[in-house]
């Protein structure tokens, strides 16, 4: 009995754990110096098409081109490159599909000009249909372009391109030695991957620490698994993968047909029919070449393997055109397919509408079978860790995208990692990471799921689910917009796809306690006008429901921790609440003002200012909230030091004096029920983009129980999110800048006025510190010009 499915993806699929735990493994490298490995900022296990891929978007960023990276991989890649002198009359039987989306990617990465054009074929037109019942549903750009949305008219042309994988491959490695950078460590083994120690010269606790067959030892700021479905990467991060093998094989063929199809030279079909052990593809290739891709039983599998080139070609000519009675029988014989495909033909009515043109021959040595699996990784990320590809997924291949997925991982975790070096983050951190993997998951899972569903929908022979299926088959073929839609979906679109919006929440400190009213929500919108911020969609949509609901049936609380967050008066005036800090209550019709603060956040003058207290032109600088464990990984450049550690060498420093406090004190707005279509209205929560949302607790000074809340944490994406800054030329920039609130310094003094005011523990050393910076530039103003 198959297992039972939730949303077309098994159960054990579908529960992804919250957090990944890796095991520690037992053995550990000394810390004597002698043993200390060789640094990178990434290690990439796998050269295959996503790895390379990867790599080739950090390489070709100007924001990650620094970094240090190494590709460590077991055979020799000189051997996976496509041959130059490679005939047009021969072609690997390991194709792939690339959707748009996937070329798009390769040609902003600088790779598809390195593609042998010659060996790519694109085609316009897929025809599907069922075996059973002869059902059809056909794709072709040429008819559902003027059915598509009319916001974007320009359309592709093209459903997906058919490529050898030696010619993907081949490509990107071209594209890795034009940009240079890349330590290739070829035909070389992982032996062991273990957590390091904290050695003399660094702190390697966290990090994996490879020994390569070579002898050779290298420590990953962030070790990436693109090493297949097999991943000793996902292995040594201790992430699960689970899934089931479909009893079922893939044979695949390199095959000539009569002539260049029915399309001809310029408009290229892809051919693909439902048979009740499994599809049967033919995909095109130049001139009069195909590629096959047929899943099948083992057993069957086995026996066309085992046939003649002659025999072969008639049962494949066979799958296109005879009924599944006739096929059930020819995987009987030994042998003799040919003879009796011939004699069958005779007196079988057959239509070669909506067929491909007949095989006419089969390229020694191409037929080959490999067996069919799905599997998914429980998360993409842990600690210092990230998969991608089959290391992460594996896909049933009936809709031609295992090779798309690791491409998108490969974009996904190229941008993730280049946000975090552009805001100062540790790359390796699990915050870092977070993006990655909440944008690839849901994404990969809901493809997994329809594969799979689809696989077993057409898995059946006879009943109603034969007839619902034919029918739901001429619908959609008959529904212009909708088949448009899984034509966007199958070219690698997603506009469509994510038209539910959805926030990220990360729980945080799920065990305090609560008091009523139980939301807190702490906004991240210091000086900026909430039309600004549209959600970082997750595309998690079970997510959009929860803040939909959050605070629309009852009251709830908001934190402030910028200028007006002590000084507001809780009353229903004229105060301007076009940014929410200490100078926004009224428009927020908060009844209550409770003084105290939350703790594991950094509050730094690290958010630009265009609308507040500075211009498009001369932005000023206001506070935001960092999460302590980023801040942590960030070289904060107060002159007596940061309690970071350099990536090289310990600071031998003494941070007492400048390292923060593990609370953030601001002034927490209760918002009544009554008022709370007007604020969450106001807000325009929906709209906020580049913001993570986290639980933590709000401690209220006077009492000793913390209330539940939420934080609004700047994603990386940010554009206002600048990172550390220098503090003199931080407070300079601030004594500099004007915007349409005032001076930018007089958000800073007051700032700290109002803080100072709070509680006898509520001063913040980075503010202070500011001021300070700023009187004494001030003073010396002073003096220069009664010296004249």
């Amino acid at each position: 009995m198959p297992p039972r499915l939730l949303l077309g993806v098994p159960q054990a699929l579908s529960s992804r754990s919250a957090v990944v735990v890796r095991a520690r493994l037992n053995r550990r490298f000394a810390s004597s110096s002698a043993n200390a490995p060789e640094v990178y900022d990434v290690v990439c296990v796998g050269g295959g098409p996503a790895g390379l891929s990867l790599l080739a978007g950090l390489k070709s960023s100007p924001v990650t081109r620094g970094l240090k990276v190494a590709l460590i991989e077991g055979q020799d890649v000189q051997k996976s490159r496509l041959s130059k002198d490679a005939s047009l009359e021969s072609f690997s039987n390991r194709c792939s599909s690339l959707t748009p989306a996937s070329v798009k990617n390769l040609q902003e990465i600088g790779a598809w000009p390195h593609v042998n054009t010659t060996r790519v074929q694109p085609y316009q037109e897929m025809q599907v249909w069922d075996g059973v019942t002869d059902a059809r549903i056909s794709f072709d750009w040429d008819t559902a372009r003027p059915l598509f949305s009319p916001r974007n008219p320009a359309q592709p042309t093209t459903i997906a391109y058919m490529i050898e994988n030696t010619n993907t491959v081949t490509m990107l490695l071209n594209r890795l030695e034009e940009l240079g950078g890349v330590d290739m460590f070829a035909s070389t083994k992982v032996s062991s991957i273990e957590l390091g120690t904290d050695m003399e010269q660094m702190d390697f606790a966290s990090w994996p620490i490879l020994t390569l067959s070579n002898g050779k030892s290298l420590a990953a700021r962030l070790l990436v698994g693109a090493d297949g479905a097999n991943s000793p990467v996902r292995t040594f991060a201790g992430i699960e993968s689970r899934g089931f093998d479909y009893n079922r094989f893939g044979v695949v063929a390199s095959l000539t047909i009569e002539g260049q199809g029915w399309g001809g030279p310029d408009h290229k079909i892809a051919y693909q029919r439902f048979l009740p052990s499994g599809p049967l593809a033919l995909l095109p290739l130049p001139g009069n070449k195909s590629t096959l891709v047929w899943s099948t039983t083992p057993e069957r599998a086995a026996r066309l393997k085992a046939l003649s080139p002659e025999d072969f070609v008639a049962m494949v000519n066979a799958g296109f055109r005879l009924s599944p009675t006739d096929l059930e029988y020819l995987h009987t014989l030994e042998s003799g397919q040919a003879e009796e495909v011939a004699w069958r033909e005779k007196h079988t009515p057959v239509n070669e509408r909506g067929i491909p043109m007949r095989v006419t021959n089969v390229e020694a040595g191409t037929v080959a079978g490999f067996p069919l699996r799905m599997r998914h990784a429980d998360t993409y990320t842990g600690e210092r860790v990230a998969l991608v590809g089959d290391a992460a997924h594996t896909i049933h291949p009936l809709a031609g995208q295992g090779l798309n997925q690791g491409q998108g991982d490969a974009a996904a975790l190229a941008r993730t990692i280049s946000r975090a070096v552009r805001t100062g983050q540790d790359i390796g951190s699990t915050l870092a990471l977070e993006s990655y993997n909440s944008e690839r998951y849901a994404e990969n899972n809901a493809m997994l799921g329809v594969c799979d569903k689809l696989h077993r929908l057409y898995s059946v022979e006879s009943g109603p689910i034969v007839g619902l299926r034919s029918l739901g088959l001429r619908a959609v073929d008959a529904m212009g917009p909708l088949k448009s839609f899984f034509m966007s979906r199958a070219a690698g679109g997603s506009e469509q796809w994510n038209d539910l919006n959805a926030i990220k929440l990360r729980h945080r400190n799920e065990s305090a306690p609560t008091l009523h009213p139980p939301h807190c929500l702490l906004l991240h919108v210091i000086d900026r006008q909430p039309s600004d911020f549209v959600l970082h969609d997750t595309k998690m949509a079970d997510h959009q429901k929860e803040i939909e609901e959050f605070g629309s049936n009852d009251d709830f609380w908001l934190f402030g921790y910028g200028y007006a967050q002590s000084t507001c008066t809780v009353v229903a005036s004229s105060n301007n609440v076009q940014k929410f800090d200490m100078e926004a209550t009224t428009t927020l019709r908060a009844d209550q003002r409770v003084p105290g603060y939350i703790e594991g956040y950094v509050r730094r003058f690290w958010q630009a200012s265009e609308d507040h207290r500075g211009t498009p032109e001369a932005p000023g600088r206001v506070v935001t909230l960092i999460d302590r464990a980023h801040w942590d990984t960030l070289s904060d450049h107060v002159s007596e030091a940061s309690p970071a550690r350099s990536s090289t060498r310990k600071q031998l420093v003494d941070t007492s004096q400048h390292e923060p406090t593990e609370r953030v004190w601001g002034a927490a707005y209760h918002i009544p029920a009554a008022k709370v279509p007007e604020v969450r209205e106001y807000l325009d929560i929906r709209e906020i983009n580049g913001y993570s949302i986290q639980f933590t607790p709000f401690h209220p000074a006077a009492e000793s129980t913390p209330i539940r809340c939420l934080v609004y944490i700047g994603l990386p994406e940010n554009p206002q999110f600048l990172g550390p800054q220098d503090p003199d030329a931080l407070a300079k920039k601030i004594l500099e800048s004007t915007g349409p609130s005032g001076e930018n310094r007089e958000y800073l003094f007051n700032l700290e006025k109002a803080l100072l005011g709070l509680s006898e523990e509520s001063g913040d050393k980075h503010i202070s510190d500011l001021v300070a910076r700023c009187r004494k530039i001030e003073a010396e103003g002073k003096d220069a010009v009664g010296g004249r």
